[in-house]
């Protein structure tokens, strides 16, 4: 968990920025999730990116799109990440009533999801290079 802070404040103050400043036509969504309490030596994060369609996708992370886009600096402070990223369709949202209009997700958005982790040395795991 050593890295864990800084990775969280590089997202926020350096990566999540200049992804909203490349203005991709249709990227709507990043989300950061932080696995609650510390699980041994390691904490989990997971980056939810949402998009109208695939094409934002592939304009984001490049090519196929299935490569995760993991920044150098923020390599340097994980422990291991997916080399690929999960993709998803989105199908249904059940929020409750009082949720505003306008941050509701909509059918045919699609998802992408990217699993790092930090640990106390910052090694490289071998089964996520």
């Amino acid at each position: 968990p050593e890295h864990a802070d800084a990775y969280v404040e590089l997202l926020n103050e350096t990566i999540v920025p200049a992804i909203a400043e490349r203005e991709i036509a249709g990227h709507r969504t990043t989300e950061i999730w932080r696995e609650r309490g510390d699980v041994g030596d390691e904490v989990q994060f997971v980056t939810l990116m949402t998009f109208d369609h695939w094409d934002a996708v592939r304009d984001f992370a490049g090519g196929d799109g299935v490569g995760s886009v993991v920044p150098p600096a923020a390599r340097s402070l994980l422990s291991r990440f997916d080399e690929y990223s999960t993709h998803f369709d989105f199908i249904a949202s059940h929020e409750t009533p009082d949720v505003d209009q306008q941050h509701r997700r909509r059918p045919g958005h699609a998802t992408t999801k990217t699993r790092a982790g930090t640990d106390r040395q910052g090694d490289q795991s071998e089964d996520y290079r």
